[in-house]
């Protein structure tokens, strides 16, 4: 009947009166410890409870600065869409699909597209093609009237409905505004693919109910391709992509590089729901900021082979897919900044194939189905001021990379090690300073962990089980100048002289 923070309060008055009386130094210590570190996991249990998605991060800071450390704010990324002028030169007509997938193959390889082929039944396999020039959706139906294309749009109380693939065409464009709505058809196969510009400012693209009888798992998608640029402000997508396909998975854009695009895409500010995926390839200085992503069946937001792209402030809620952010194939300069994951079956986020110059600051990760934060094969990886807690594996896991940097992270009462470093080349550097890590299954573990300095660790929290692995000989020593602070604690791993954390990371 006494709530939580009350019977805590009420421990500790009487555990006061009873070390003034009673109880040794040194057993008041630990007591306090152990409450201490009992009222820090409530009000983490809280935090990774069911609440309003508006106080996470407001309660995920203040739980920060209780603990001496900053979350940092997320990074506003520097974006703009080109300004969209409608003109009167753009056409309707219909063309053979092959025309189109010929195109996407050439930018994104032709996985997949016998599905997608297969999706549009045995009917003509025509696609409405856009060209010749920029207009906004209403123009879509006065642009078919006459054409072949026409039976193929319809304006209903709904929007306007697509039941035929759309292509926008590299000399044309296509911009939804506030209160437009476009309806993809499941059913007959319908979605966009855009080798122009798609603009959607405060509108709304959405894949319709049913199923597609002669591919069960199609589902409508916009992928942008070639020189085409993708930019969304407030925007509403919802039932899109079929999972595992990355390029058909939702939302995508992709680049092969070997045609640089006009302008650089981005989606801000806008709720994504029941969209599979979102697929970042090839690209240069894309954003994904600011949105709500909502239900995601594969990765959440994936960067293939991506360069100086920024994911920040994003809310990932109701995730059934085994990621939510994925940094793989070589990409670089990456920021993944100020996201709030709560929740999840897989990986908080994971960083792998050789990616470069990767620097995590601010996020919150909260209950993810195994780790909270994954780096494997990489080359160099920040991850400052983060609060990863209650994951059911270990909070953060830095598995076969040049350099880790763990620093200033409150690593909570995840049910593996707090941090793990496994699988290191002896070259390999991981600087772990000034976090704050209690309540884990353990503190550091190490399984072949390479070169490790350790700094600055505050781990009162996490006795007894501070070290373990191939670390556990550095439990002697802390808890000798845990007692004794002075000399600072020096590990016996430390890195060799002169070698520079991050060289060649981007974000350095």
């Amino acid at each position: 009947w006494i709530s939580g923070l009350g019977r805590l309060q009420m421990h500790r008055h009487i555990l006061g009166a009873l070390c003034g009386i009673l109880i040794p130094v040194l057993a008041c210590a630990q007591a306090a410890e152990f409450l201490a570190r009992e009222e820090l996991e409530g009000h983490v249990a809280r935090l990774s409870g069911p609440q309003a998605e508006e106080t996470l991060g407001r309660d995920a800071a203040a739980l920060m600065t209780g603990l001496g450390l900053t979350l940092a704010a997320p990074i506003e990324p520097d974006a703009e869409g080109q300004a969209f002028e409608p003109n009167a030169k753009a056409v309707i007509e219909l063309v053979d699909i092959r025309l189109l997938l010929t195109r996407i193959a050439v930018q994104a390889g032709a996985k997949d597209h016998a599905a997608l082929i297969r999706a549009q039944g045995d009917r003509d396999h025509d696609v409405i093609l856009l060209r010749g020039g920029l207009i906004e959706l209403h123009d879509l139906l006065a642009l078919a009237k006459g054409t072949a294309a026409a039976p193929f749009l319809s304006q209903t109380a709904e929007g306007i409905v697509l039941t035929r693939p759309l292509a926008i065409w590299d000399d044309a464009g296509l911009a939804l505004s506030s209160g437009d709505t476009l309806v993809l058809d499941r059913q007959s196969g319908s979605f966009i693919a855009n080798l122009g510009q798609l603009a959607v400012t405060g509108g709304a693209i959405r894949g319709s109910a049913g199923v597609n009888g002669a591919e069960a798992a199609f589902r409508p998608f916009v992928l942008t391709a070639g020189q085409g640029s993708f930019t969304a402000q407030g925007a509403r997508f919802s039932t899109l992509g079929f999972d595992p396909s990355v390029i058909f998975g939702g939302l995508a854009v992709v680049s092969s590089g070997l045609i640089a695009t006009r302008l650089p895409s981005f989606i801000m500010d806008s709720t994504i729901s029941d969209v599979a995926s979102i697929a970042i390839v090839g690209t240069t200085s894309t954003a994904i900021s600011g949105n709500r992503i909502i239900g995601s069946a594969g990765t959440a937001v994936l960067l293939s082979h991506a360069t100086s792209a920024v994911v920040s402030g994003n809310r990932f809620t109701g995730r059934t897919g085994t990621r939510a952010i994925r940094v793989t194939a070589i990409s670089s300069g990456v920021m993944i900044s100020g996201n709030l994951l709560s929740q999840g079956p897989g990986i908080g986020v994971l960083i792998d194939g050789g990616s470069d110059g990767v620097a995590l600051s601010g996020n919150v990760v909260l209950g993810s189905g195994t780790s909270g934060i994954e780096v494997r094969a990489s080359e160099c990886v920040i991850i400052e001021g983060n609060l990863v807690a209650m994951n059911e594996g270990t909070g953060i896991n830095i598995n076969d990379t040049r350099v880790g940097i763990v620093s200033a992270n409150a690593i909570l009462f995840n049910r593996g090690s707090g941090v793990l470093l496994r699988d290191q080349a002896v070259s390999a550097m991981a600087l772990v300073s000034d976090n704050v890590i209690a309540g884990n299954r353990d503190g550091l573990r190490g399984a072949t962990a390479g070169r490790v300095e350790l700094s600055g660790n505050k781990l009162d929290g996490q006795l007894p089980r501070v070290f373990a692995g191939d670390l556990a000989p550095l439990a002697v020593d802390w808890l000798r100048h845990r007692r004794n602070p002075e000399p600072a604690f020096q590990p016996a791993t430390q890195p060799a002289a002169g070698l520079a954390p991050c060289e060649h990371g981007g974000n350095g």
